[in-house]
């Protein structure tokens, strides 16, 4: 009965202590796979928290502008869309290291061969600018996603700034730009009923066009953003200021205004990208291989496009 009552103790014993292993030891794989289960709906809610991030206003809005948008329309147009897409600047740009030595045609067809958005191939005809966006990439991010979410937003800026430069004198036609300042007045509709009270007239609507003044080259501006708006009105928001090569800009032209370094031989790079001021669209050139004289450039309206985003 002793020895019976010790070998009963014994199995009780093991079964517990068998019983106690059984709950520490480590998951199996398939119970590994319930934690990531119960996660995927958090993965899942990033995008909605995204998506959730705070409109700029117009204070951050022209502080991101500032050092673009006295930039031609077309130069203008590629910078934007660009942006969008700052992997493949990045991309462009060390590709453009190892390629210093192509030049005209022999460029042309080494881009034909590399999968980035034509903005990007565009700017690699320009490396000042595509330096530039690689060196500042929170700004270049920045301005991408402005562009994505506040397109019509980020033109108005480009606007309100072009008018300050523009009543401040700093913002003329001459040797490398034609600048065209009109007055767009929006018509009012008829009352429904001769009852109804007549709408008030809207303000008319400045709208300042840069164009290059030879559709062959383009011109890259250099300015303070102090001098060439004058007194800045967001002093919690100080503009951003890209400043040029030293040695590039001769004298002290950048401080009365905007300087200019070599022209960019552009072809059908860029010439027939611009905007649509009135209607918020980014205009972009259907067919790059027609004439850069010829006026009757087909165009579109900008789409994103999120293959070039890449993830």
């Amino acid at each position: 009965m002793r020895g019976l009552a010790a070998f009963t103790g014994i199995a009780l014993l093991l079964a517990m202590l068998g019983s106690s292993l059984a709950q520490e030891a480590p998951a199996g794989p398939e119970d590994a796979q319930a934690p990531s289960e119960q996660a995927a709906p958090d993965q899942a809610a990033q995008p909605d928290q995204q998506s959730g991030q705070a409109l700029l206003d117009e204070a951050q809005l022209d502080q991101l502008v500032a050092p673009i948008a006295l930039y031609a329309d077309p130069l203008l147009a590629q910078v934007l869309i660009a942006s969008t897409y700052p992997l493949e600047v990045v991309q462009a740009e060390r590709w453009l290291e190892k390629n210093k030595e192509l030049k005209g045609d022999a460029l042309d067809e080494a881009l034909a061969k590399e999968d980035w958005d034509d903005s990007i191939k565009a700017l690699v005809e320009v490396p000042d600018v595509l330096e530039m966006m690689n060196k500042d990439l929170d700004w270049t991010s920045q301005l991408g996603d402005a562009v994505l979410a506040q397109q019509a937003d980020v033109m108005g800026a480009v606007q309100r700034l072009r008018a300050l430069a523009h009543e401040n004198g700093k913002l003329e036609s001459n040797d490398q730009q034609t600048v065209t300042v009109t007055q767009a007045v929006n018509v009012t509709q008829p009352p429904a009923s001769s009852d109804a009270p007549a709408s008030a007239q809207p303000a008319p609507q400045q709208v300042i066009v840069i164009e290059p003044a030879s559709p062959e080259t383009v011109y890259v501006p250099y300015y303070q953003p102090s001098v060439v708006y004058g007194s800045w009105p967001y002093p919690d928001y100080p503009p951003y200021y890209f400043a040029p090569r030293p040695g590039y800009i001769v004298g002290g032209a950048l401080a009365t205004g905007l300087a200019w370094g070599a022209g960019y031989a552009i072809g059908n790079a860029i010439w027939g990208d611009g905007f649509d001021w009135r209607g918020d669209n980014i205009h972009v050139n259907v067919d790059r291989n027609v004439n850069i004289n010829n006026k009757n450039v087909n165009v579109n309206n900008w789409q994103h496009n999120s293959y070039h985003r890449r993830a």
